[in-house]
């Protein structure tokens, strides 16, 4: 009897922890999609697309725009040989699931017609056949059901959460794993350095930021490049942006 009970009392104990692991995480990726910008942008930069001994770099412009009730973020990527160009309109309002309205030109120096909506599913599409795909760029995996945290990690030697965001309904990529720098978090801002997408225990792609992915513009750091590597495809983009005063 004394030890049935003791097996009963590690078992409510494991599933008290599962649960309090999937609030926390819950509560985590509700405070990454609540992290609103501050102020309107538009920097240029250049989709460094690399597969095999093929390199590809296509012009590319992201944009945010603000307002009272939500925040836009836009990217556009220019026509290059037989790549149209495209544009991609992510609306983020708060508690409220992504809205995608997307659109490619008809053919290479072609004009972009109006965006129209897509869905979350359809948005698991590659923005100018690179390695980012259109749900990557909004972070569509912090709206999955699945939120759980995991025990504590580092990246870039940065102490950080670490959160897994599931969703068994994607066969494209079901499970995301993220590195959270603490200090980042805690006060308040994102602070995602890493992600690894799986499609049951394959990695389908690898997001990261490096020591030399910040750079110091008027005293203030900012974003110049990231990382998303598709270890099945063999391929990596780049997405850099020019910093540079005048721009």
């Amino acid at each position: 009897m004394i030890i049935r009970f003791s097996l009963l009392l590690l078992i409510a104990t494991f599933s008290l922890r599962a649960d309090d692991s999937s609030e926390v995480g819950q509560t985590m990726a509700e405070q990454m999609r609540a992290g609103q910008p501050s102020k309107e942008s538009i920097v240029y930069g250049t989709l460094q697309i690399r597969a095999g001994k093929i390199k590809t770099d296509i012009p590319a412009i992201c944009q945010v725009k603000v307002s009272q009730t939500n925040w836009e973020t836009i990217y556009e990527t220019g026509s290059i040989n037989e790549t149209p160009a495209e544009r991609l309109v992510i609306i983020h309002q708060l508690n409220q699931p992504n809205q995608y309205l997307y659109a490619q030109a008809p053919a290479p120096n072609a004009p972009l017609p109006e965006p129209k909506p897509i869905s979350a599913a359809q948005a698991a599409h590659p923005l100018a056949g690179s390695d980012f795909w259109l749900s990557d760029l909004a972070l569509e995996f912090l709206h999955w059901p699945g939120q759980r945290k995991l025990k504590d990690g580092k990246a870039m030697g940065q102490e950080c959460y670490l959160l897994e965001s599931s969703n068994t309904n994607r066969v494209e990529m079901d499970r995301v794993v993220s590195w959270i720098d603490k200090e980042s978090f805690d006060q308040g801002s994102g602070g995602l350095l890493r992600a690894e997408g799986y499609q049951g225990t394959n990695l389908v792609k690898e997001f990261s930021l490096s020591g030399s992915s910040f750079v110091k513009v008027n005293g203030e750091y900012k974003l110049e490049k990231m990382k998303i590597t598709s270890p099945l495809k063999k391929s990596q983009t780049t997405l850099k942006f020019d910093l540079s005063p005048n721009k």
